[in-house]
């Protein structure tokens, strides 16, 4: 008679185990546990039962192979451990259990010398990589084989959020790898790709405060309400996201003085807000978005909002309207955002520009911007189709200063702290310097798109604030007083 050979009940109650979970079997996986006699040392291409778990992202097994005494910081043949998977995968829930239950944040692996957060960097957005700093792990953590960080993995790749979300969470530029480069002279290394190099630039006004960023994932639930992107102060308002899809929608603010894209120079309009550069990923359609984009302060009625495009695949268009929320004041942005392509625009003021159609009848012409204004035209002044464009230049920008001189000492210095500080100055002095101190009333520039009135046309220009019939007053028609 032949001998029955029996298993070995803990290695193959091991292998059940580790089939159970790769086929996401729950029912089993807690039957095999609750029974025990297993060996958590065997391993599926190179994988224990912990790391398995880690990869499929299911705390609730992590939490039933703890409670059976499996090490937590149990290393893979490549001496991964289950907080590598965790991170690189970006499951949050799975490094935060392990971290209360501490678990080792920073593990070098024995393969490449990486640490967790070096993986994550290679494929989280950086919502998921700032969450991780924020639970623990090292941002300026070295390879142990190359001495890189995570920041220079991040420049190595050209994953430009991460690079900016490490330095958000105070990754040091300085640090060297082996090679003795940090990562602003890595950056820079003339065998990396262009767009290394182009991230070299953000990378210097990042770490100069000159560019704000973020990066968060919105479900459709979520946009139920308006989303705050914290730090650039945008507010989502719509985004036509797809049902059960974890979107990601990043949006990057800068400073117009040290923008990293080109801004055009237009003499009659100057900047009234920073570059915003916006993307979604992570989605398999165009969104429809509605975004509110902040302002510096609110334009007068004088005044007309620009939206102006920075790369080329949108229209610029006038901003009819703004909207106000407490104090604050944003410019209504609708468009269509395709995945993984950046908008990049601005806001830019300009004098408002009202058009009036006159024919060769008797007419009447006022002003929106200033009710006290109009023109008195005679039968037979012009050919018909011809068109009158007014615009009416406030010259009195003091009205501002003393405004501003009311703010409370606290509103004051948050002013001379704040990145809109430059350009709010810049906006006064521009004003200031357009128009002489000595004119009290506004400045009217109407231009006519025909010939010529062929009759005198009459205008009436209200007085200015405090003038009276009495006071000498002095007008300069094109230039001849």
């Amino acid at each position: 008679m032949e001998a029955k050979v029996v298993p070995n009940g803990r290695l193959y109650n091991g292998y059940k185990l580790l089939n159970a979970i790769s086929e996401e079997n729950g029912q089993e996986v807690q039957e095999l546990l609750k029974g025990g006699n297993i060996d958590f040392n065997v391993d599926y291409l190179g994988d224990n039962a912990i790391h398995l778990a880690a990869r499929k992202g299911n705390i609730d097994y992590i939490k039933l192979l703890h409670k059976a005494g499996v090490d937590l910081q149990q290393k893979n043949m490549h001496g991964n451990t289950a907080m590598h998977y965790a991170a690189r995968d970006g499951y949050l829930d799975i490094v935060d259990y392990l971290r209360t239950h501490k678990v080792d944040m920073n593990p070098l692996n024995d393969l490449d010398g990486e640490a967790p957060l070096h993986l994550a960097v290679r494929e989280q957005a950086m919502d998921v990589i700032e969450a991780l700093v924020d639970l623990g792990m090292d941002p300026n953590i070295k390879n142990k084989e190359t001495g890189n960080t995570p920041l220079h993995v991040a420049l190595e790749l050209g994953a430009q959020e991460a690079m900016e979300s490490l330095l958000i969470k105070g990754a040091e530029p300085g640090i060297m790898n082996n090679d003795g480069k940090h990562a602003g002279r890595f950056s820079e290394d003339k065998r990396n790709p262009k767009h290394i190099t182009d991230l070299g630039v953000a990378f210097i006004s990042m770490d100069a405060g000159n560019i704000r960023a973020i990066c968060k994932r919105i479900t459709r639930a979520e946009m139920e309400k308006p989303n705050v992107l914290i730090r650039v102060g945008v507010i989502v308002v719509y985004l036509d996201v797809p049902e059960g899809l974890h979107t990601c929608i990043y949006c990057r603010r800068e400073n117009v003085e040290h923008a990293t894209v080109k801004i055009p120079h237009l003499e009659e309009e100057f900047s009234f807000g920073d570059v915003y550069h916006i993307r979604v990923f992570d989605v398999n359609q165009d969104c429809k978005s509605l975004l509110y984009l902040p302002l510096y302060e609110a334009p007068s009625k004088k005044e007309q909002i620009i939206v102006r495009f920075l790369c080329g695949k949108y229209d610029d268009f006038v901003a009819d309207e703004y909207v106000t929320s407490g104090k604050n004041f944003y410019v209504p942005l609708n468009v269509i955002l395709v995945p993984d392509t950046t908008c990049i625009c601005m806001i830019n003021i300009r004098q408002r520009i009202e058009e009036r159609a006159v024919g060769e009848q008797e007419a009447t012409i006022t002003s929106d911007m200033d009710h006290g204004f109009s023109i008195n035209i005679q039968s037979g002044s012009f050919k018909a189709d011809t068109v009158l464009r007014l615009q009416v230049i406030d010259t009195n920008p003091l009205d501002d200063i003393a405004e501003a001189s009311d703010e409370s000492e606290s509103e004051q210095e948050e002013q001379r702290t704040s990145p809109r500080t430059a350009t709010r100055s810049k906006v006064t002095e521009r004003q200031t310097k357009r128009h002489s101190s000595d004119l009290l009333t506004n400045l009217y520039q109407i231009n006519i798109s025909g010939d010529q009135p062929k009759k005198t046309v009459t205008l009436t220009l209200p007085l200015g604030s405090g003038m009276t019939a009495d006071h000498k007053i002095a007008y300069n028609p094109c230039g001849r007083d």
